[in-house]
């Protein structure tokens, strides 16, 4: 089975800029199974319950078969 290589952006404000996010800075939600087949179909993911004031939304790309 082939494999995709998946690149997690993040944006603030959910449309402009759009940074890609290095693999150990994704948040633990983002990585969450659901959440990362939302984003396989094109979904954008924000969580509303951080309290942090780091809110930003993620989505991903699929960039190559592996």
């Amino acid at each position: 089975m082939p494999l995709a290589l998946l690149v997690i952006y993040r944006s603030p404000n959910g449309r402009d800029p759009w940074t890609p996010v290095p693999p150990q800075d994704v948040p633990a939600w983002v990585k969450d199974e659901r959440n990362v087949a939302q984003m396989i179909a094109g979904e954008m993911c924000f969580n509303c319950d951080d309290l942090s004031g780091e809110s930003a939304w993620y989505r991903a790309e699929r960039h190559a078969d592996v």
